[in-house]
């Protein structure tokens, strides 16, 4: 039978967490419109999230490989995920790069 996978789940969750404290410490210093720190907000919570998810090892180059060709057919969503998707990529490249040089 199909097992859920929690050690995926855990490492996800802890890249959300990383990435909403970065985000809420970050707001802490600002006194600025609603607007503002919603936009803001989310913007400094998604680079944490792209930077951290590869690096807690919560997707990996095939995880990415998955998700380009899933989003292929929609050319809108396929262009707005291209940026994450790059950045993530890099980062796993980059991680990858390292563990060789080990």
């Amino acid at each position: 039978g199909t097992k859920p996978d929690f050690s995926s789940s855990l490492r996800i969750l802890l890249a959300s967490t990383i990435a909403s404290l970065f985000t809420f410490l970050f707001l802490q210093f600002f006194e600025i419109a609603a607007w503002v720190i919603l936009i803001g907000g989310s913007a400094v919570f998604l680079l944490t999230y792209i930077f951290f998810i590869p690096l807690v090892g919560a997707v990996n180059l095939v995880d990415m490989g998955n998700l380009r060709l899933l989003v292929s057919e929609s050319k809108f969503i396929s262009k707005i995920l291209e940026i994450p998707i790059m950045l993530i990529e890099k980062t796993l490249s980059v991680i990858r790069s390292n563990k060789k040089l080990d």
